[in-house]
């Protein structure tokens, strides 16, 4: 799956594969799903 992220090395897109470990292993932690606001949005 691609992500937007950054690590120490880089900022950007990123693939890393599609599965619950892979993600808290980007992480570094747990995840949590959020909802989406316009407002959010917009000030990306």
């Amino acid at each position: 799956m691609k992500v937007y992220g950054y690590t120490k090395d880089k900022q950007g897109i990123m693939e890393i594969e599609n599965s619950l470990k892979a993600e808290q292993a980007f992480v570094g932690g747990l995840i949590e799903c959020t909802a989406l606001t316009e407002e959010m949005l917009w000030s990306i």
